[in-house]
């Protein structure tokens, strides 16, 4: 099993999916802007100034 609970021996993860999700959609990746928020605590999501959404344009 894996930190996000994931694994495949998680059976009830099936009870955390939206009721409409395909199974595609319950199976889905984490971005990696999520990866970097998880591992390293960086938030590049959310504007250190004002708290506000960030629109991510570019990775280089």
């Amino acid at each position: 099993m894996t930190p996000a609970k994931r694994g495949k021996s998680n059976k009830a993860s099936a009870s955390h999916a939206p009721e409409g999700a395909t199974p595609t959609e319950r199976r889905a990746a984490m971005s990696w802007a999520q990866r970097l928020k998880r591992v390293f605590h960086i938030d590049i999501e959310t504007c250190k100034t004002c708290g506000g959404r960030v629109k991510i344009i570019a990775c280089i």
